[in-house]
């Protein structure tokens, strides 16, 4: 991760929670923000750890993950968020990390059919794209990251949560994380 372009992180560790924060340099200025959380959760004996991230508001002290702000530096930003993630697991090596979309959250979906732009009919074109950025990430490089790291990928099936191997190519709506030891 280190030879692609990114964004400096300044750390923040607090009990429970590991946080990240940059600045998005672009058309305008946003401060962006990388929360790893713990959920209460436990899978195989271990901590489970949600990967958040979004526009961070200074004042509020919240952080919003469903802004598109289309800034110009997508890549950078998200290559930001992938550089945390070897510093995630020195602090919790035997954690594991969820990475999830919040574009695939119904709430995320009603409030884009509301000011939707692409005039989206049965199925929103928002949906799933986060995920799928992640999922195309791990396709890509997975020869490489499996060496370091133990992908599963996940969907909902009936109400359930289905976790699998992951399989390369196919469409998944998290990917978990674990550090090889």
């Amino acid at each position: 991760m280190a030879d692609r372009e990114h964004y400096n992180v300044t750390p923040e560790v607090k009990k429970k929670r590991i946080n990240f924060y940059f600045e998005s340099v672009g058309k305008d200025n946003f401060t962006k923000a990388i929360k790893y959380a713990l959920l209460s959760l436990k899978l195989e004996g271990r901590f489970v750890y949600n990967l958040g991230f979004g526009d961070y508001d200074d004042e509020k002290e919240t952080l919003s993950d469903t802004v598109i702000n289309n800034n110009g530096d997508v890549y950078k930003v998200f290559n930001t968020v992938l550089t945390t993630v070897p510093l995630f697991f020195e602090k919790n090596p035997d954690a594991i990390l969820w990475v999830e979309g919040s574009d695939n959250d119904p709430a995320y979906l009603n409030a884009c059919k509301l000011s939707c732009k692409k005039k989206c009919t049965d199925k929103c074109r928002n949906e799933g794209r986060r995920i799928a950025l992640y999922c195309r990430f791990v396709d890509r490089n997975y020869s490489t990251l499996s060496k370091e790291y133990i992908f599963e990928g996940g969907f909902e099936y009936e109400g359930e949560i289905l976790i699998e191997a992951y399989e390369i190519g196919k469409a998944y709506s998290m990917i978990l994380v674990y550090k090889r030891n």
